[in-house]
């Protein structure tokens, strides 16, 4: 009994600096309540900053010490440098009396 508690002291804490959210990152929760929605909107509030990649949203797997269970947590952070500047490449517009070259 007392080698059992050893042995799952040890895979515990292993657990728990393996699998825990890193820093720098908010959870769903803390970022429902910055922006005054329930937690299922989220995602949809910040579709246009995820998509112009200024958030990063992912998925981590975290130890809970209280369940002694791993869980999959929804994480965000803000991208360091982050511009709003378009997804895609910048499109070119023809001006009036640009000559354009057509591909055959």
């Amino acid at each position: 009994m007392g080698m059992a508690n050893k042995w799952e002291r040890v895979v515990r804490k292993q657990y728990e600096t393996t699998y825990k959210f890193p820093e720098g990152w908010s959870t769903v929760e803390e970022v429902a309540l910055q922006l005054s929605c329930p937690v299922e909107e989220v995602d949809s509030v910040l579709a246009p900053c995820i998509k112009a990649r200024t958030v990063q949203r992912k998925v981590f797997t975290v130890y809970d010490k209280s369940t002694g269970k791993l869980s999959r947590v929804q994480g965000y952070t803000i991208e360091e440098g982050a511009t709003e500047t378009p997804v895609g490449p910048a499109r070119i517009t023809p001006q009036v009396g640009d000559r354009v070259k057509r591909r055959r």
